[in-house]
This record gives C-alpha cells, structure tokens and sequence, in this order.
C-alpha cells in the first residue's frame, strides 16, 4: 500500500481519483465477469458471492521476493514474520488486488443503502484512499488495504486461506442498523 501517494493527494485529486478507479474497475469487471464465470465462480457482486471471488483473485497472485531492510534492527529482521513477508506483487497481482478491493466495497455500498464510497478522513491514515464509509463509530474501510493485507496475511503467516470470509464478516459486524437495499 502506497500510503505516500495517496497522503500527497489534494482533497480534490483524490476524489477525482475515486471517481476514475470506480469507473474503471467498474469497466475491467465487466469485461472479465464473462471468463470467471466460465470457471464456475459465481460473479454478481454480492456478500454471498464475494470471499469465492477474492479466493480466485488470490489463486492468480505472483510475488516476487524483496531484500531485506538493512537499517532494521537484527532483532526484527530475524523475526519470521519480518522474513516471511519479504515479497512484494507482481504488476498483474496488483491490478489483481485493485479489482478485488473494487469489488468488496462495491457489495458492501450494493447491499447497504448506509453504505457509500467517499475519499479516508485527512486526519486518519487512510487519507486520500478510497474508503467505504457509514460504519459504526465513524469507522472508514479502505478495500485496497483489506484486500491487500488478507492476501499478504495469508501468504506471509500462513493464514488459512478461509480468513477472507472472517474478515468479511467482522466488516459486516460493523455496518449500522441498516435495511439491505
């Protein structure tokens, strides 16, 4: 997650840039739907449908292996959570994470009328990013971070590969008393 990008986006450059990742990923989901349903994933963006979705996307990631950060500490570079995420993904395995970011938030906006798309809170470190928001407590998801951290979780500490669907739930444990649109 590029967090600098994003922090270094004016209020109006990152709603734009909102605007142009959810038409686009709108358009890419469009033209990909038809080859995924040919592998039998159901592809209407939907809770039921979604933790499938993210699994395939997650079936399809490469990584390639990064070096180590020689100005840490040895203590944290010898820790097996340090080592074990020292990967970064490919370019289509990001493309790949930005459809499937694209595609939780969509559901959660779908299926919640509580539920929009808005750019993260300025003074909160998912400034800039696109978020979903309407949770309880003011709380803002930001599908790219989600996305991204429960495929490096589940490849770096060896998650089971089912904790897309905790995830997903424990999200949905945080929308407000809402009636599904």
């Amino acid at each position: 997650m590029n967090f600098e990008l994003f922090s270094n986006l004016t209020e109006d450059e990152a709603r734009q840039f909102l605007v142009d990742y959810l038409e686009q990923e709108g358009t890419a989901w469009a033209e990909a739907e038809p080859a995924m349903l040919k592998t039998g994933i159901k592809t209407k963006i939907a809770m039921d449908n979604i933790a499938s979705i993210l699994i395939w996307f997650f079936e399809q990631l490469e990584t390639m292996p990064v070096k180590p950060d020689l100005t840490l500490p040895h203590w944290i570079r010898a820790t097996d959570s340090y080592t074990n995420g020292l990967f970064e993904f490919d370019e289509q395995s990001k493309i790949l994470i930005l459809r499937g970011a694209y595609l939780l938030g969509e559901c959660f906006v779908i299926e919640h009328k509580s539920l929009s798309w808005d750019i993260g809170d300025a003074k909160s470190a998912v400034k800039h990013m696109p978020v979903v928001n309407g949770f309880k407590h003011s709380m803002e998801m930001s599908p790219i971070m989600v996305v991204e951290n429960i495929y490096k979780k589940v490849l770096a500490d060896g998650a089971p590969i089912d904790c897309i669907q905790n995830i997903i739930n424990t999200w949905q444990g945080f929308i407000k008393n809402d009636c599904k649109v």
